[in-house]
């Protein structure tokens, strides 16, 4: 099983669900993919072939407070589009607080 990170931070997806960060650090980000849309994507190979893929399109980002085992929604939340700025907005909250 590969896992996958960004920025040296886990990253885990579960359905419409990710899961950002290390639990034991203290601090997670929960990013809830609330639409999708479709996009056609070129194959680099086969310049003709066309393909749908389906992208996560608004982002619901929230930080949460991970301590002795429970977790606590923190009212630190947004709503982003496109999953490159989710994300970074989760990776900028969590580098101001484990500083």
């Amino acid at each position: 099983m590969n896992e996958l990170s960004y920025k040296n931070r886990p990253l885990l997806r579960k359905g419409n669900e990710i899961f950002y960060g290390e639990p034991s650090t203290g601090y997670i980000c929960y990013i809830k993919i609330q639409s999708e849309k479709t996009v056609k994507s070129e194959n680099k190979e086969k310049k003709d072939e066309v393909t749908d893929i389906t992208v996560p399109e608004t982002l619901e980002v929230q930080l949460v407070e991970c301590a002795d085992g429970s977790i606590k929604f923190t009212e630190q939340k947004v709503t982003r589009t496109g999953f490159s700025n989710a994300l970074t907005t989760a990776d900028i909250w969590l580098g101001q607080k484990l500083r």
